[in-house]
């Protein structure tokens, strides 16, 4: 099972902003008080797995690399990305039953949105 994935950020305040606003997770664990740049958010205190988003000089590379969120209505989250001006890739339907689509999230890492 994977309970974490840390991405390197030279947008931090940027990354946590969005991943509140349009993904709906919560700072869990904030260690900037102690001196790194280190941030721990999850949609719940209880939620497994978590997203570590680390401030860095260094921006993140991952060229193939995406992260992938569900959501009950990709449509109505798509439709909110558009209206707040961001880039979208068009509704993918892989299966039957299975919507999704992609979008950047301030460091250019490549959020899937999907249904499933």
């Amino acid at each position: 099972m994977i309970v974490q994935v840390s991405v390197l950020t030279k947008v931090l305040d940027e990354s946590i902003a969005f991943y509140e606003k349009y993904m709906g997770f919560q700072i869990i664990k904030d260690v900037r008080p102690f001196g790194p740049p280190i941030v721990f958010m999850a949609e719940s205190a209880d939620d497994p797995a978590t997203l570590e988003l680390i401030g860095s000089d260094k921006p993140y590379q991952g060229e193939g690399v995406y992260l992938g969120i569900h959501d009950d209505d990709p449509d109505k989250k798509r439709a909110l990305f558009i209206e707040e001006g961001l880039e979208v890739s068009e509704i993918a339907e892989p299966e039957p039953g299975v919507r999704l689509f992609f979008v950047k999230d301030p460091n250019g890492l490549q959020v899937k949105v999907t249904s499933a």
